[in-house]
């Protein structure tokens, strides 16, 4: 039998690919280097699926596993969706039950991931699992608990295991411990609806965090219209700062 020639491409790439460690994903873009035709970096990739050494997920996308006593590891939907989607030009930043999970703002579960994208798309399932799309404003796209954040005010008395309440005291909880970044909120708001925007004003007021980037948070008071009335009462019960911000 012959031996893999160690300067063929599957052979370098392969070799990369063990250098990187498991539980990894790999995209074409990660061979630009090579100055291999993408074409046949594709070729490469699909026989190192086949002799199972990666896997792939979908067009593009493969994802080296990892071993364990339970089997092999398997891959980060968001984040292998994520890498499917800037193939495409698409921005993509995770939110959703299972973010809001991950900061304390629920303790529901879910079986199918959320992605806020810079517009609408259509997938299909990745490694047989399915992820859900919502479209954003293309304010600002960053890595970060920020957008999931603002989607969760959108979302404030619907959210799955969570009140109202308990959403805004885990929110003012985050913003006084300085885990969310104020400014890309504030960014990021010029974006949403002005219920929304009324909504993390007051939040950012009672919390202190709007004191130090007070010319911005005046910004965002002067984008709302100050006729108008948005009804919140959980907020107006809980936020002293509710009224300042038109909320009732």
């Amino acid at each position: 039998m012959r031996k893999p020639d160690p300067s063929s491409l599957a052979s370098r790439l392969a070799a990369r690919i063990a250098r990187g460690g498991p539980d990894r994903l790999w995209t074409y873009r990660d061979f630009a280097d090579l100055k291999a035709a993408t074409t046949a970096v594709a070729a490469a990739l699909s026989r190192l699926a086949r002799a199972r050494i990666i896997r792939r997920l979908r067009r593009g996308v493969y994802y080296h596993p990892g071993r364990t006593a339970f089997g092999e590891t398997r891959p980060n939907l968001p984040v292998a969706v994520e890498a499917a989607l800037r193939r495409r030009g698409v921005r993509a930043v995770s939110t959703g039950l299972e973010v809001w999970r991950g900061l304390g703002l629920t303790t529901q579960v879910t079986a199918v991931p959320s992605l806020a994208t810079s517009w609408r798309v259509r997938l299909s399932p990745v490694a047989g699992h399915h992820v859900r799309t919502v479209t954003r404003p293309e304010t600002i796209w960053k890595k970060g608990h920020e957008r999931a954040v603002l989607d969760a005010l959108r979302a404030l008395q619907r959210i799955p295991g969570a009140t109202p309440e308990s959403v805004m005291a885990r929110v003012l909880l985050l913003l006084r411990g300085k885990k969310l970044d104020v400014p890309t909120l504030l960014l990021m708001a010029r974006g949403e609806p002005p219920r929304v925007r009324a909504l993390l004003g007051a939040l950012l007021q009672e919390s202190g965090a709007g004191v130090v980037h007070g010319e911005s948070l005046e910004q965002l008071r002067r984008t709302l219209n100050p006729l108008t009335r948005y009804r919140i009462p959980e907020a107006s019960a809980r936020l002293n700062a509710a009224k300042a911000w038109g909320i009732r």
